[in-house]
């Protein structure tokens, strides 16, 4: 056993000189310690070896300096209130940028060697234990440092080989683009299709399940997704709202839908049409810049494109009829924000009606439950109550089913009051046209 002191607080301190304050390659290091000795103890040490210290003696500010400054190590007392350290090296481990942070763990002198191990299993890269010496914490914290380094080299070697998935969008902060590749060209050009920042707009669904962009979060643009969510290949126009369809370079593992040779050359038969529907295009509607009347055009290329590979997948693509009914509801959304004829508006809520009708019938698993819901709603509009409420009956029913499989009720159980909210309301819902009918 070694003769050397224990930290404590009681031992003269020097000062860091101007050379060590000044120093621009001092590795960081976070001092997570409830005892106020063994903290600033603790930290002088560090400092001694070039490092520079943030003490650290609330356990809630632990994980927000951790992610602000990125240290190599991170000192972190077990008891240490406010903070699970199992939480924090799963969190620190998880994201990119805090991967290189290496958690030290200070235990108390009884923790023994078996429990010592297994905490390293858990991801503490080091552990010390009561009373900490001098010695321990030089050797322990140069070795974080090295492995530190080590971990950042590799995931800069990685971000070289293999760049972002997902760049910015210099007009609009609550947007992402990538570049994606379409299946039906011999010779691959990329393009590029946008993606919503998570957490910057504010949604709420309306009465047919469709999310409405309202406003944006503090601090980012607002950006209406909709006119958005078609991806249209600008050089045959083939457009879906499934990122399935489309390759992305940077995702080589990503799960694609299958397309059948026979398919592929329908696909690009049906090439001249869609340049008939594509032909008065400007530059723009290929970028985040797309208007209002340019994504109604996106949706019918959309809505061509289903009916081709529905067509030729009959029974592995009915998928596409709940995407057909979708693409037609958000239509009307658009026409709606435009403030179009309530006759052309629900000529495109009669569409979606259809092809979500024979949906429910061709398609299995939990969201048939959310094509009910639309079912019912769309009925509800068009005062069609006995329609609606025959698939309210097929909800109840399929509720009482002791057999449902797990995710199906899931799906279920969050539809089903839906529906009967949406029953119960019903006199709220109706189309205009039928009001004025009625009125007449």
């Amino acid at each position: 056993m070694s003769n050397e002191a224990p930290v404590s607080g009681n031992e003269p301190s020097s000062p860091p000189t101007s050379a060590d304050t000044d120093a621009p390659d001092k590795p960081k290091a976070i001092v997570g310690e409830m005892d106020d000795n063994i903290r600033s103890a603790t930290s002088e040490i560090l400092r001694r070896e070039q490092f520079e210290v943030t003490p650290c003696k609330d356990g809630g500010d632990l994980l927000r300096l951790a992610k602000e400054l990125i240290p190599a190590v991170l000192m972190l007392d077990v008891s240490m209130p406010g903070v699970d350290w199992r939480a924090c090296v799963r969190i620190l481990a998880r994201c990119r940028e805090t991967r290189p942070v290496k958690v030290v763990l200070i235990c108390p002198p009884e923790y023994d060697r078996t429990r010592c191990d297994s905490m390293k299993a858990d991801g503490a890269f080091a552990v010390l234990l009561r009373p900490l010496k001098r010695a321990a914490i030089s050797e322990v914290a140069a070795k974080a440092v090295s492995e530190s380094d080590a971990e950042r080299e590799r995931l800069a070697a990685a971000m070289v080989k293999r760049p972002p998935v997902a760049r910015a969008v210099e007009s609009n902060n609550s947007l992402l683009k990538r570049q994606v590749v379409c299946p039906f060209h011999e010779d691959a050009v990329p393009f590029d299709r946008y993606t919503l920042r998570n957490g910057k707009i504010v949604t709420e669904n309306n009465f047919f399940d469709l999310p409405v962009y309202k406003s944006p979060a503090r601090g980012a643009d607002f950006v209406n997704y909709h006119p958005l969510a078609v991806i249209v290949c600008p050089r045959c126009w083939f457009a879906s709202v499934h990122a399935a369809y489309f390759q992305d370079p940077n995702e080589p593992k990503a799960h694609y839908h299958p397309v059948t040779p026979a398919t592929a050359e329908a696909i690009r038969a049906a090439a001249v049409e869609r340049r008939h529907v594509a032909a008065t295009l400007p530059a723009e509607f290929y970028t985040e810049r797309r208007t209002l009347p340019q994504a109604v055009k996106a949706y019918e290329l959309a809505i061509a494109c289903s009916n081709i590979l529905l067509e030729r997948n009959r029974y592995s693509l009915t998928v596409e009829l709940a995407r057909i009914g979708n693409a037609q509801l958000r239509l009307a959304h658009l026409k709606e924000l435009a403030n179009a004829p309530v006759e052309s508006i629900d000529g495109h809520y009669r569409e979606a009606m259809d092809a979500l009708a024979q949906a429910f019938f061709r398609i299995d698993g939990p969201s048939v439950y959310k094509i009910a819901y639309q079912m019912i709603a769309l009925g509800i509009h068009f005062g069609e109550d006995k329609n609606a409420y025959q698939y309210l009956n097929l909800m109840i029913r399929s509720d009482r089913d002791p057999a449902l499989p797990k995710d199906e009720r899931g799906a279920l159980q969050r539809y089903l009051p839906r529906c009967q909210r949406a029953w119960e309301d019903r006199g709220m819902h109706r189309s205009a046209l039928l009001a004025q009918a009625e009125a007449a």
